[in-house]
């Protein structure tokens, strides 16, 4: 799964960035790579899903947060948001997500 989203550090009020975002397997494991715009040469990090989780909320259909997990613990301050066109994109990358290793949170 890949494709732009708009990608949002310090809550989803913030100003966003347009990235380009890849499930891939990356030295064994299953991660997001997050690339600058649209060059795939130009990756800006990557989240090993294994020790992330992912979360929706109803009231921004278009949006999912992905946060790190510790000793089982979902750490929300370490959330970061993406925005999708549609709330069927989105229904997507979460699926994709949890099917990749990402743990599922409560949906809101």
């Amino acid at each position: 799964v890949h494709g732009i989203l708009e990608m949002h550090e310090n809550g989803p009020s913030q100003k966003g960035v347009k990235v380009r975002c890849m499930i891939r397997r990356h030295q064994g494991k299953m991660t997001l790579g997050i690339f600058h715009g649209n060059y795939l040469a130009s990756e800006m990090g990557y989240i090993l899903l294994e020790e992330a989780y992912v979360t929706s909320h109803l009231e921004k259909p278009h949006m999912f947060a992905i946060g790190l997990c510790s000793a089982g613990e979902y750490l929300t301050d370490s959330e970061i948001y993406f925005f999708c066109k549609t709330s069927r994109s989105r229904d997507k990358w979460v699926e994709a997500l949890i099917k990749a290793g990402c743990r599922g949170k409560s949906f809101f």
